[in-house]
């Protein structure tokens, strides 16, 4: 057992520090955050990070790299939307996304076939298991 150190608080952790990540695809996965950054609790739709070198710094909460302003205009340009507005610049965003992964795709393995395409974009929103068993001919495309 390693001896305390008297002249560390005794609630004091001197370890790296963590938090845990929300996005679908690392929820759960601890990351590391950088040392002498703090991350506030978010408040009135910002969040404000200490930066060593310039102090607090406030940002969004949507995104990271916007000032809190351009948040709130975008946001109250959201609300003045009719409800099929949305409906429409959702299904275009959503589709540009999925022309996106298959792009990646397409420059990944410039050789596969458009059948190809689709199981590899099936597998990276459905994951393997679930793409080999809705399409049995997926089969071959994952093993090593």
């Amino acid at each position: 057992m390693v001896p305390k150190d008297p002249s560390r608080p005794a609630s004091g952790f001197a370890g790296p520090r963590f938090r845990l990540c929300h996005s679908r695809r690392t929820a759960g996965r601890k990351r590391r955050i950088p040392r002498g950054w703090c991350i506030a609790p978010a408040r009135y739709n910002s969040r404000v990070v200490s930066d060593p070198r310039r102090g607090p710094v406030e940002r969004g909460v949507l995104s990271a790299d916007t000032s809190p302003e351009i948040e709130r205009l975008q946001i109250e340009a959201w609300r003045r939307m009719s409800p099929l507005d949305r409906l429409l610049a959702a299904n275009a965003l959503s589709r540009q996304v999925q022309a996106l992964a298959l792009a990646g795709v397409r420059h990944r393995h410039p050789h596969a076939s458009e059948r190809e395409c689709f199981l590899r974009l099936a597998a990276i929103k459905l994951g393997r298991e679930r793409t080999v068993q809705l399409y049995p001919d997926a089969t071959g495309l994952f093993e090593p």
